[in-house]
């Protein structure tokens, strides 16, 4: 599913170095769900994932998908707009995101003009990505509220310090504090942005062409990094 910062072109690598770099395979836990793509990336090598995201449209979505739920193949313009002052569901996480709205960004116009179908194409990618997760919890909770164990990995994917925001405000000095103290708690953090604070290490980076992202030029480029902190088990 297209989705605003979403990792579905590297989530491969991405996955391999997280691989790489742990030995542990037993609780994998991602605080920033979103569209999935590095979920059904990760999930096969684990033996339970618990997957959150504060956006209480995408978990239902997540649930309906798992539970059998099959996302429509068109949403017309009328819809689409009536959804967006709708109540919380799976087919408005669907509409809002990727199958219906302009670069996978939470209702931020139709998407039209290409002659592409984006619900079609949406529908396809969740119901193949659905397969690899049924190991899968979801929950609706902010990042803050969760409490990784020794031993868990965590996979964090934040909105990025900067860019376009998703939904609602984010503190990334919050978040690194609340990365490292998960880390030196005993978790193997692996944390994808930008840029990181003194004492998170690059375990991977390439370099990519930054769209939608606000103060910026649709063409400029930048190099996505994997970061972890302190020693990986």
């Amino acid at each position: 599913m297209r989705y605003l910062g979403g990792k579905s072109k590297i989530a491969q690598k991405l996955t391999m170095t997280i691989l790489a770099a742990t030995t542990q395979r037993g609780r994998l836990i991602e605080p920033f769900m979103g569209g999935g793509a590095m979920t059904a990336s990760l999930a096969p090598s684990f033996e339970s994932v618990d997957a959150f995201d504060i956006n209480d449209d995408l978990i239902l979505m997540w649930e309906a998908l798992k539970n059998g739920w099959k996302p429509p193949t068109n949403i017309s313009e009328e819809q689409y707009k009536e959804l967006k002052n709708a109540k919380p569901s799976a087919l408005r996480a669907f509409a809002g995101f990727g199958g219906a709205s302009w670069g996978g960004k939470w209702f931020g116009g139709y998407a039209r003009g290409d002659g592409r179908n984006y619900a079609d194409e949406s529908a396809r990618s969740l119901l193949r990505d659905i397969q690899k997760m049924q190991n899968c919890t979801f929950k609706c909770l902010d990042y803050q509220k969760i409490q990784p164990l020794l031993g868990d990995v965590v996979y964090a994917d934040p909105p990025y310090a900067g860019t376009t925001e998703y939904r609602d405000t984010f503190d990334s000095a919050q978040f690194w504090e609340t990365m490292k103290m998960w880390s030196m708690d005993g978790a193997d953090v692996f944390v994808s942005e930008y840029k990181a604070p003194p004492n998170w290490k690059t375990l991977w980076q390439v370099e990519r062409t930054r769209d939608m992202k606000s103060k910026f030029t649709n063409a400029e480029k930048v190099t996505e990094k994997l970061f972890t902190y302190g020693s990986i088990s």
